[in-house]
Parts: structure tokens; C-alpha cells; sequence
């Protein structure tokens, strides 16, 4: 028996925590985007490095 892992809701749920930190960082909730980030990284969240960058750059901080 073979077993497949789907891990497109991950990505997914990285994408939209991605998105709602930068609500946060626009509005002023949160000064940086970086550190929730590498939280959810830490915490076993796989956030490819295209979708990390692009938010940093987008959050302007690289």
C-alpha cells in the first residue's frame, strides 16, 4: 500500500497566513513580517523559498 501525503493545504494555509500578515504589517499591527514567517517555518509549515521572498518583498523588506 503506497502512501501519498498531499501537502497543497500547508501551502495553502502558508499563502493565506502569508496574506493576512501583510493585512497586519499594512495596517500597522506588526512592525515585521520576517519573524511570523520564520515562525511558521519553525513551527513545520513549509513555506517554499519564491513564496518567502515574495512576501518579504512585498512586506518591503528585502
Amino acid at each position: 500500500m503506497k502512501v501519498v501525503i498531499n501537502t497543497t493545504p500547508l501551502v495553502s494555509l502558508a499563502a493565506i497566513d502569508k496574506l493576512c500578515l501583510l493585512d497586519a504589517k499594512k495596517i500597522g499591527k506588526i512592525s515585521q513580517l520576517k519573524p511570523f514567517l520564520d515562525r511558521l517555518i519553525g513551527g513545520g509549515v513549509y513555506i517554499s523559498e519564491n513564496l518567502y521572498d515574495k512576501a518579504l518583498s512585498l512586506a518591503s523588506e528585502k
